[in-house]
């Protein structure tokens, strides 16, 4: 399923194959987990591989579009340090693409797919189970 995601991700937006593979692949993973979340099932059916690619490939560009935006004349880059330490010499990086698939809700993630995925949603049912005793 992620090979068929990442296939289609590529057809839809060229553009990410600037992106590396492990990236990619963290995205897809993400939202798949979302999506796993959203529907309430542990079961994806097979004609959903392309919804998700839109998904990653949508929201992929709106980070890039919002870098874009903020990038001022020395440039904006996608990696940041987050931590120093001076004898033990280690250096920790974080990439801000990862934090916003983390972060973001999902109405951000799923913005215009809700009623596509709507259809694959599985209901909660509320009630008792049959091992309860019936109130007197």
């Amino acid at each position: 399923m992620k090979d068929n995601i990442e296939k289609y991700l590529y057809v839809i937006n060229p553009n990410t194959r600037a992106i590396s593979k492990e990236l990619i692949a963290f995205c897809i993973d993400e939202v798949i987990d979302r999506v796993y979340l959203y529907l309430k099932t542990d079961f994806l059916p097979n004609r959903i591989d392309k919804v998700i690619a839109n998904i990653v490939s949508t929201n992929i560009k709106r980070y890039c579009k919002g870098i874009e935006l903020t990038k001022d004349d020395i440039g904006a880059n996608d990696t940041f340090v987050t931590k120093v330490q001076d004898n033990g010499q280690s250096i920790n990086y974080s990439n801000e693409l990862t934090k916003y698939f983390a972060s973001a809700t999902d109405e951000e993630i799923f913005n215009g797919f809700e009623k596509i995925l709507a259809r694959y949603r599985r209901i909660t049912v509320v009630g008792r189970y049959k091992d309860e005793k019936k109130d007197s």
